[in-house]
């Protein structure tokens, strides 16, 4: 994919009249909340099966929604600590560690001890519901809420906006059809339609309605939400801005130009509308990020660090064992030739296989997962296996960047798309089997040497304390 050609698909919404479809009454715009789909699936026409937005969890089953519930109501029930943090999740525990006597994350879960009071952290990351925590601030009945805004679209009339939603999706066609010269297919616009009309908006209303009573009581101060920048708690947001907070997105993974929840086009600066649903700063990594997105002109970019690569970082010994690793995304059978190949080619090094953490059950179904001599990683973190490489291979992945900032050798399979995400990371590339082997063999070449600081800060909680000052809080 080419910067041109991400750039043409982006002009789909380069109009402000795609930012005049407001739910009446209660004031979020539509178009954040489909975005990320439908330019994707524009993307998707160019570049079949490469552009994979990101991998899919599993639906739960009518069983297990009934017993999360009743779950939910027991926690939100039970005595709590003095002072506990509320974790937005739906999936399980998979990816926490115990630390200093917590649960900790990647992504959000260290920061609760240096967040000021009154803060709320939503982590759309996956993680356990519920989190016994040192924190600031919490919504103590926020998944009850989640859970009863979702009762309640059941029940509420959708009827009222399908005029809305049907002269939306056609206007959108209708732009698709004008700038990209094709249009989507209608089964998928009738889905957007649907899901919209019959849950989306409805949902979303409800919630914001629960939401505002409950922060009328006790407003946060500050707001920080995971993947807010894929639009889909606008209406959150908006409500948290009503009653005086700030708001701040915060990085939990790669950033690139081609990614669409952090690239937007210049006509969302333009709305006012728009920017009481936008977070008020994108609080990344490190500086090496800021270059890799474009967000409306209002989101302020502030670097804050990433709490876990620090701490694990910390702890990682100076030089790794003479293993490699093939830290996967979704694209195992692309990688299945060459792990094979890389097994053959080094008998006594040890070659291990990670899946991507959502994406297990394709793995196992994957040749990536059948090659003979490769161990699979089950390590619950990246960092317990990082010890025993000296060498990561991959494609999409932060684990890329992870390894590169810790001074390991780091491949990326070359393709039209990793060259346009990745372009310009300092690793090394391959496109075919036989030419990775190759590399492998050669001395380690030099190339640009990109600065773990500059990846990660690592100060990040003099980075946090400087953010909190810096917005009064």
């Amino acid at each position: 994919m080419t910067d041109s050609m991400f750039e043409q698909v982006l002009r789909v919404e380069d109009t402000p009249e795609i930012l005049d479809f407001v739910v009446p009454g209660y004031g979020f715009i539509l178009w954040p909340y489909v975005r990320f789909k439908i330019l994707s699936n524009c993307l998707e026409r160019f570049f079949p099966g490469q552009y994979v937005l990101s991998p899919g969890l599993p639906t739960m089953k009518k069983a297990g929604r009934y017993a999360f519930f009743i779950k939910t109501i027991f926690n939100t029930l039970r005595p709590w600590p003095k002072r506990p943090i509320w974790n937005y999740s739906h999936v399980g525990s998979a990816f926490y560690k115990q630390r200093n006597g917590r649960l900790y994350n990647s992504y959000a879960e260290p920061l609760a001890e240096c967040l000021p009071e009154k803060t709320l952290l939503v982590d759309a990351s996956p993680g356990p519901e519920f989190i016994p925590a040192t924190a600031p601030y919490a919504l103590r009945r926020a998944r009850t809420i989640t859970l009863l805004a979702g009762k309640m679209a059941h029940y509420m009339s959708s009827a009222k906006y399908r005029i809305l939603v049907d002269d939306f999706c056609a206007f959108v066609g209708e732009r698709i059809q004008s700038v990209l010269g094709f249009s989507l297919a209608p089964d998928f616009m009738n889905a957007t339609a649907e899901k919209l009309c019959h849950f989306t908006i409805p949902f979303a209303i409800a919630e914001q309605r629960l939401f505002s009573h409950f922060l009328k009581k006790d407003p946060p101060r500050l707001f920080i939400i995971d993947e807010a920048f894929y639009g889909q708690f606008g209406h959150l947001i908006l409500a948290a801005k009503e009653r005086g907070a700030m708001v701040a997105d915060i990085q939990h993974g790669l950033v690139f130009k081609g990614h669409l929840g952090y690239f937007w086009a210049d006509a969302m600066n333009s709305s006012d509308a728009l920017i009481r649903q936008i977070p008020d700063y994108f609080l990344t990594y490190g500086s090496y990020w800021h270059d890799k997105m474009r967000l409306p002109a209002y989101c302020r970019l502030r670097v804050i660090g990433n709490p876990w690569f620090s701490i694990q970082a910390a702890s990682q010994p100076p030089h790794g064992a003479n293993g490699i690793l093939f830290a996967l995304n979704s694209s195992y059978e692309e990688f299945a030739p060459a792990i094979q190949a890389v097994v053959q080619a080094f008998p006594t090094k040890k070659i291990i296989v990670r899946p991507h953490p959502n994406e297990h059950q394709k793995f196992y179904a994957s040749g990536a997962a059948m090659v003979p001599g490769a161990h699979i990683d089950t390590n619950r973190d990246i960092f317990d296996t990082f010890p025993e490489v000296d060498t990561v291979i991959g494609e999409f992945s932060t684990s890329l960047f992870d390894a590169k900032a810790l001074g390991k050798r780091v491949f990326s399979r070359t393709s039209a798309l990793a060259k346009t995400i990745l372009a310009g990371a300092a690793f090394e590339w391959y496109e075919l089997a036989d030419e990775l082997v190759e590399k492998l063999k050669r001395t380690k070449l030099v190339v640009p040497k990109e600065e773990g600081e500059d990846i990660f800060g690592r100060n990040w909680e003099c980075e946090y304390a400087g953010f909190i000052s810096e917005i009064g809080a």
